[in-house]
């Protein structure tokens, strides 16, 4: 391994441990590229190069394989590390809490499989690892509460891309997110433009945010809806311009959309629903009147909106013409609960014949014309 610039040794079911080990324990003062993939569950810790420095790594990659580290700045040039831990114990938790601030020059870390829980209270336990030229970050675990005990932890001022998986318990949902990812909401909406909306992703299980700088993806299963109305409500800029994907179920998409419409709701000016199992009909109906208060009308739902791509298999242009014209009819004033006027409408799905209310194509068309909007309809 003294001459090696790149290795990679695999161990399958019956390797001699001690094969291994020695293969692992030269020093390596040229290496910049290690991966060591384990395939057998009893193979005890190892020490790699002896706990020497190895100058030169810049990647590691460990699967399956529990590491015992030696000298604090043994790894302090690597640049990429991956651990898997599916074939083998899992760490400590105390152990990378301990381990990642010896990597100042960090820039991809990723983990996949789970950690043995903390224990204890040391104090290097409640520090914060601090890792100044962190870009990409991937947590996936089996139970979410690994992920987010790491991610809580972790401060990465130039992150750009953050996915955090895992499954979560319905309730806990805003506290597991405020705890795992509180701390990169304002790095995330520091690298927005103006130029550029956001864009939240929302499907079954998960919910994306993508800016021009930076991809922050959450995943926990069913709760894809609660995930993307945090990341609204999240985003301190409420003058952002914000572009919701939602590939969720008519009963979902109502849900999410509902839950936009508080006091102060965010700017969504692009919607796009798709797979709404009641062909939008209900999204349509949502969007078709004021909310209504206590004694009087309240404001508009998405009063912000300009664009929107609906999934249209059903009768629905008949509710869709109604919603346009309600719509057209309330804006042009100056009060923000007022709508603003509809400019772009995409009908995915639509089939000629089959969708019903034929008749209202025509009308549909010529409204957006006159409001100076475009109406798309295609399969």
């Amino acid at each position: 391994m003294e001459r090696w610039r790149r290795a990679r040794i695999s161990v399958a079911y019956g390797t001699s441990e001690g094969l291994f080990k020695s293969l692992v324990a030269p020093v390596a003062p040229r290496l910049e590229a290690l991966c060591l993939k384990v395939r057998q569950h009893d193979l005890a810790p190892i020490t790699p190069f002896q706990g020497h420095m190895a100058p030169l790594l810049q990647e590691l990659d460990i699967q399956g394989v529990l590491i015992e580290w030696g000298r604090k700045d043994q790894f302090r040039n690597l640049r990429v590390l991956n651990i898997s831990t599916y074939y083998n114990p899992r760490p400590l938790l105390q152990e990378l809490i301990r381990f990642l601030p010896t990597l100042p020059n960090l820039e991809n870390f990723g983990f996949e499989g789970d950690f043995q829980p903390a224990e204890g209270d040391g104090a290097a336990f409640h520090h914060h690892i601090v890792l100044p030229h962190l870009k990409h970050l991937s947590i996936q675990t089996k139970a979410s509460v690994g992920a987010v005990d790491l991610s809580s932890r972790l401060r990465a001022p130039a992150c750009q891309n953050i996915t955090l998986r895992g499954d979560l318990m319905r309730g806990d949902v805003s506290d597991a997110l405020v705890r795992a990812v509180g701390h990169f909401i304002p790095i995330i909406c520091s690298k927005g433009t103006q130029r550029q909306p956001f864009r939240i992703i929302a499907d079954r299980s998960s919910g994306d945010l993508w800016t021009p700088n930076v991809w922050f993806s959450f995943s926990a299963d069913s709760l894809g809806v609660e995930i993307a109305h945090w990341m609204l409500d999240k985003l301190p800029n409420k003058e952002t311009e914000i572009t919701l994907d939602a590939s969720l179920s008519g009963s979902s998409a109502m849900q999410l959309v509902s839950m936009l419409s508080a006091e102060s709701p965010p700017n969504v000016t692009s919607l796009n629903i798709s797979m709404a199992d009641d062909g939008g009909s209900s999204l349509i109906q949502y969007l078709s009147s004021p909310l209504s208060t206590v004694g009087e009308l309240g404001r508009w739902p998405l009063p912000h909106l300009t664009n929107l791509v609906l999934s249209c298999h059903f009768h629905c242009l008949d509710s869709l013409l109604h919603m346009l014209r309600a719509r057209a009819g309330a804006s042009g004033g100056t009060d923000a609960t007022l709508p603003a006027p509809l400019k772009n409408l995409e009908i995915v799905g639509y089939e000629a014949g089959l969708t019903g209310g034929e008749h209202a194509r025509p009308e549909i068309e010529e409204l957006m014309q006159k409001n100076g909007g475009s109406c798309s309809m295609y399969s």
